[in-house]
């Protein structure tokens, strides 16, 4: 009967592997790489995982003052808003922005977003909403800006211009 000590086993031990570490080297490298492949080609899918665009639209948009397309207007005044809008997705809100343009020194903004049951969760809707300007509002040109978003988070956006003169009297 054959004894062998702990040290004599380390050493059977410690030369199997040596002679045969690169054997054993490229074994766990291919098992590396066979469960990276796996994990990568199963987390792949031919299924799209995106959210799918749908068709938003802001029609028939005016603003401005009292008659609703005047795109002058004094500090204090109401600012008129009113858009058809129509989401495929379903409406979540439907958010209005105004500041100063950039090459102004004016200092009024406005920003607010429009949820709840007039609004939210609707197809179709007829956005009609009156903003009073601040009386602080400094005189300049001020940008306008609404964006609409989806139950799936898509946006639609337009924009565009008004200015904030003195008040006549």
């Amino acid at each position: 009967m054959l004894v062998i000590n702990y040290s004599q086993r380390y050493k059977l031990i410690k030369s199997y592997i040596m002679k045969n570490i690169k054997r054993i080297t490229i074994g766990f490298l291919s098992m590396v790489i066979l469960i990276v492949s796996l994990l990568v080609l199963t987390g792949c899918s031919n299924e799209e995982d995106h959210i799918t665009a749908t068709k938003i639209e802001i029609k028939k948009l005016e603003y401005g003052g009292e008659n609703g397309n005047a795109k002058e207007l004094a500090a204090g005044e109401d600012l008129h808003i009113d858009a058809e809008i129509y989401a495929e997705a379903t409406i979540y809100s439907v958010t209005v922005e105004m500041h100063a343009a950039k090459e102004t020194t004016a200092n009024w903004k406005f920003e607010k977003e429009f949820k709840g049951e007039k609004y939210t969760l609707k197809k179709n809707i007829d956005f009609h909403e009156h903003i009073e300007i601040s009386k602080e509002a400094k005189e300049g040109a001020y940008h306008f800006h609404i964006a609409v978003k989806d139950a799936l988070g898509n946006v639609k956006r337009k924009e565009g211009e008004f200015l904030i003169v003195e008040k006549s009297n």
